[in-house]
């Protein structure tokens, strides 16, 4: 049993309930207690317990030690070292000013930050780390989780082994990482390194200015860019690029679908394994490509070539023709125009007429005569 030592009191009443008025220190007499009675109004209890300043308070478990204005409240071999600090739990430090480490193997290095859990670091201003082997480094930091790193100020890391690592950033999920100013990556294997920009999903990267890429396998590496779905990209400066494998190369455009590629500046390519490379073109449907300026092709491994073109149907043979309308008719071995409607021209293919009459209203056809062959239109 311990008895308590009490050195130059002040007052004590006889009323129950009176505090007591203490100017140096109070200790117990228990097993290896210290208490450096050279300070004021210290307090040390316990086992192998020591308080080294001024109003230092040591009050329960063992090999701890308080210093100035510092408290180790409870546990094991705990440092409470920094003014208005409290270290508790096991191999726990505070060293910042009125800072709290609690748990295990917890650190606090800088002013009024907060550590707990197991192996977890505190080390910016006003920062919080918590969880299993959490950092939070940056001022005004939190680091909650596992293997997490805050390390920009206000920054947020949280999940496993995920990394904010610029200031506002916020990482979450698994293996991701936010270096972007404001960046923001959650799911896994994300990556989030454009300032203001947004990777969600997996193994997806936003790294231009304000992007956004989720999916899976996406990158949105233009400024003000979109890139969703799987495997698609958009490096086009506010470009877009969705579905899969679709790519967004060019400034303002758009590529949806599969395997489709916008490459020019405002161009629009959709379907399947469609191609539109002349500004402002638009390809749709299958294996079609708009090369030129403004130009539309549709349907099936139609072309259009000439600037303002209208390609439609399969497999036509391309020409230069400025703002033609061209039915395409052909196969893959033989391309061909059914009709070309030009501004000067009209040219159809009279190989693909009827040489009789099919008494079908409104369909042209051929009278077939070796000696005069006329185009008519049947009346039905």
């Amino acid at each position: 049993m311990s008895t308590l030592k009490v050195n130059n009191i002040k007052s004590l009443s006889d009323s129950a309930g009176t505090p007591v008025t203490i100017e140096d220190s109070i200790k117990s007499s228990g097993s290896s207690v210290t208490n450096d009675a050279s300070n004021g109004s210290s307090i040390a209890f316990g086992q192998e317990n020591q308080t080294t300043g001024v109003s230092a308070v040591s009050l329960a478990g063992t090999n701890n030690t308080a210093s100035n204005y510092a408290a180790t409240l409870a546990g094991s071999s705990c440092n409470a070292v920094s003014f208005n600090s409290v270290a508790m739990g096991t191999n726990t430090v505070a060293r910042g000013q009125g800072s709290f480490a609690h748990g295990r193997d917890t650190l606090t290095t800088a002013s009024y930050s907060h550590a707990e859990g197991y192996q977890t670091s505190a080390s910016g201003d006003y920062s919080h780390a918590e969880g299993y082997s959490t950092i939070a480094s940056g001022e005004n930091a939190h680091a909650e989780g596992n293997d997490t790193n805050a390390t920009g100020d206000n920054s947020h890391a949280e999940g496993l082994t995920t990394f904010a690592t610029s200031n506002s950033s916020h990482a979450e999920g698994r293996q991701t990482l936010a270096s972007g100013l404001a960046g923001h990556a959650e799911g896994r294997l994300t990556t989030a390194t454009g300032d203001n920009s947004h990777a969600e999903g997996r193994q997806t990267l936003a790294s231009g200015l304000a992007s956004h890429a989720e999916g899976q396998g996406t990158t949105s590496s233009g400024d003000f860019s979109h890139a969703e779905g799987s495997g698609s990209k958009a490096s086009g400066l506010a470009s877009h690029a969705e579905g899969q494998g679709t790519i967004s190369s060019g400034d303002f455009s758009h590529a949806e679908g599969n395997l489709t590629t916008a490459s020019a500046i405002y161009a629009h390519a959709e379907g399947h394994r469609t191609i539109a490379k002349g500004v402002g073109a638009h390809s749709e449907g299958s294996f079609t490509t708009a090369s030129s300026n403004y130009s539309h092709a549709e349907g099936y491994r139609t072309e259009a070539s000439g600037a303002y073109q209208l390609v439609v149907g399969q497999n036509n043979q391309p020409t230069d023709d400025t703002a033609a309308f061209i039915i395409g008719n052909g196969d893959l071995g033989n391309k061909n125009n059914l009709a070309v409607f030009a501004s000067e021209s009209i040219k159809l293919d009279i190989g693909s007429l009827p040489t009789t009459n099919p008494f079908v209203a409104g369909q042209l056809y051929r009278t077939g005569s070796i000696y005069f062959d006329e185009i008519r239109i049947s009346l039905g």
